[in-house]
Order: C-alpha cells, then structure tokens, then sequence
C-alpha cells in the first residue's frame, strides 16, 4: 500500500486556468497478488493459477478559484485471474496455454465542471467511463526441432466494452546454436496494451484525469539477437528490434496558463494518438570475474516512424519522425562488487538522449539529456533477512521525464527485505 499526498496548496493560482485544490492532492495506491503452482518438475502436466489486484483512488477532483464545494478524484479497481497449463507429450514435443480475465471498475471524477478545467479537444470522457474487461488466451506448442528450440501459437484478446475490436497475433520465439561459443535467437510476440486509469497517470502524471487511454495495439514485436562468449566470463549480445503500436498516446499541454506552475497538478495535459514504428540496434556485454565482480552495459539506438490519421497532425509529425519523450539513445553502465561474503554494493550510470516533446509554443522541443548515476549497498544479515541503501541521482540533475516537470534531485532510500 503506496499514499502520496501534498499537504496543501502552497499559493494562490492567478486565474481560472490555474487550476488548484487547496487542501492539496492525494492518492491511494494498493496492490496485492498470489499464487500457486505445481513444484514437481518432473511430471508431465505443470501448472499455475493467481490473481493480481490493483485499487487506486486519486483524493480530489479539479476547484477553480470560484468553485469552493468538496470534489472526488477518479478511483480504479482492477482484478485479474490468470493460469498457465503445460503438459509434456514427450522430450521434444509439449503442449500448453495461458490465460487471463482482467476485468476494471471506474469511479467518475466529480469536479466543477467548467471549461477552464479540463481541455476539450479531444472531448471529455468525463461520461464514458465504463467498467471494461479483457480475456486473452495464448495457446502455444514447444518442440525441438534439429538443432533448435521452438515455441509457437497465438495470442488472442476479446474485450467487453463495443468499442474495442478482437485482437489476434502470433506468437514464435526459437533458438539454435552456431558454435560452441554463440547462439541465435529470435522472438515474434505482441499483444494489446490496455491503459487503466492509473496507468495513464503512471504515464503522464499530469495528464487530465477526465481521459481514459485508448488501448493501444502491437501486433508485432519483433527481437533478434546473438549471444557470443568469445570468454567463459564474457558474453556480448548485439541485438535487433522492431514493434509496430496503434492508438500510441504522446501528450500535449492542453492549459499552458502562465509560467506559474500549481503545486497540487501543474498544468493539465491532454492526448493524441499516433501509429508508431520503432527500430532499434544495440548491444548488450557482460563480464563476471570470479563472481566478486560483474560489469554490465547496454547501448541502444531507437529510431522512430510516427504518423496519424489525423492529418493535421500527420503534417506535424512528417518532418519531426522522432522518439516522443521515449529516448532516441540509451546507453547503461552497472558495477556489482561484492567485498565479503553477504555484502553487495554497486554503481549504476544511465544515459538517454535525443527525447523530444510538444510545448505551448513548439510542436517538437528537445529535452535535456538525462544523466542518472546511483550507488547501492546490501547486506544480508540472516537467511531471510536482509539491509539496504541507496543513493540516487548523485548528480542532482533536475532532468525533465515531462516538459516543465522537473523530477526529484539527490534522494536516499533505506529499507529492508523479509522473507518468511
């Protein structure tokens, strides 16, 4: 159980576009999930059933200075059951399916319904907050093959609400060896990405909480790589990917208002949706040294191919086919040393670059760079009982994840883990 929350406003907004909560924010953020499943590897048939459930509840609505009566912010619970069912056939050949029914129940905001509160392009969908639901099934097939490992099936979606559509993609994922020193893999998957309302502020935090998220498609999401060890301690991946996503939200300020930021929201987002294409080359390297000591890092460069239906947007996006607050380049650097035994610290330096967004003035503004480097100790004091701190952000970089928004500088967490 997550609660975050800002005591109160701590100025006064200058106009109706300013739009505030004086008592401030707050939100509810709980989760829980179990499982069981079978423990025998050696049988035949295996399986695994669970459910997962989320209930979120954002405290208030949106005042206008001249709106004083008491708001409700939106709520959100959702359930998920799910399963998996194997059964081998023999060595080679195994049969199996996975399933999930995910259902979401929606509370309306109430909130001073006035035009300076929530942007109206694209309208409100204040009134059409629905409960919805998605059952998706993925049969599949595992067999070997010479000298391959190969998983095949598909993957299909049926949704509740009339407006969503029965989505279907196959599935392949196969690997193979070249020599005793490198491998070939390769995966084919995809599948639907349904935004609850939660997950649009875990998105945007600032976009209008009127807006429920279209359900975004990728019907392909194609990943190819190799894996070499020239070394037993090293191994380097360079790697390919390519994914094609519909109804792909990139956000917008909807009432830039003045410079002056409100404490409580800041100023409201609102949505368009694009088709984007997006190829990636990189490489992934790993050396571990006598298990005292592993080095990793990642480099990735993203290119992106937006475009809509709406062709005034369309015309925005030719010229500009870039990553949208996503990075165009990422690289990662992490050192895990561990000094003694039950001691592990590490170093984590993260790059990204070339991110681009829309601002009350320009349709493609480029974002700093994000330079994030974290240092981290654990020590386990029992079998199940274990210590941790971490420093982040050591540079205090205030870096922008959303245009004007900056995120926390310098933080530290310390806490623990107990199993039992």
């Amino acid at each position: 159980w997550n609660y975050y929350g800002t005591y109160k406003t701590t100025q006064s907004p200058a106009n109706a576009n300013e739009l505030t909560t004086p008592s401030g924010q707050w939100l509810s953020d709980t989760q829980f999930s179990f499982s069981i499943k079978s423990r025998k590897p050696g049988e035949a048939l295996s399986y695994r059933l669970g459910a997962d459930g989320h209930l979120f509840r954002l405290g208030r609505g949106i005042n206008s200075p001249t709106f004083t009566s008491g708001t409700t912010g939106g709520s959100e619970k959702e359930l998920t059951l799910n399963g998996l069912v194997n059964y081998r056939l023999s060595d080679n050949l195994t049969l199996g399916a996975e399933g999930s029914l995910m259902k979401f129940s929606y509370g309306t905001p109430k909130t001073f319904a006035a035009e300076q509160t929530f942007y109206t392009d694209p309208v409100s969908t204040a009134n059409y907050f629905a409960d919805q639901g998605w059952l998706q099934l993925h049969p599949h097939v595992r067999l070997n093959v010479k000298q391959w490992e190969l998983t095949a099936g598909f993957r299909l979606a049926v949704p509740t609400l009339e407006t969503e559509r029965v989505k279907w993609n196959p599935t392949v994922t196969g690997i193979t060896s070249l020599s005793d020193k490198a491998a070939f893999r390769v995966s084919l998957d995809g599948g639907i990405q349904y935004y609850s309302y939660r997950e649009g502020f875990d998105l945007n935090p600032y976009l209008d909480p009127f807006i429920h998220l279209r359900t975004a498609n990728s019907p392909i999401r194609l990943s190819a790589g190799i894996d070499y060890r020239p070394l037993k301690a090293l191994r380097i991946s360079p790697v390919f990917e390519y994914d094609h996503t519909s109804n792909s939200p990139f956000f917008y300020n909807a009432l830039p208002g003045t410079d002056v930021i409100n404490d409580a929201y800041g100023r409201i987002f609102s949505v368009k949706y694009m088709t984007s294409n997006r190829f990636t080359l990189g490489t992934d390297a790993y050396y571990n040294f006598r298990t005292k000591l592993r080095f990793f890092t990642q480099v990735r460069y993203n290119q992106y191919f937006n475009y809509s239906d709406d062709k005034a947007i369309d015309n925005l996006l030719a010229p500009n086919r870039k990553a949208w607050y996503r990075p165009g380049f990422q690289t990662r650097f992490r050192l895990d040393y561990s000094p003694v035994d039950k001691v592990s610290t590490y170093a984590d330096y993260q790059i990204s670059a070339l991110r681009y967004a829309p601002t009350s003035t320009e349709f493609m503004h480029k974002l700093n760079d994000i330079h994030d480097f974290n240092l981290g100790a654990s020590w386990e004091m029992a079998k199940d009982v274990q210590l941790f701190i971490q420093l982040n952000n050591l540079f205090d970089q205030r870096y922008d994840n959303w245009n004007a928004y900056k995120v926390h500088g310098f933080s530290t967490v310390i806490g623990g883990y107990v199993r039992f």
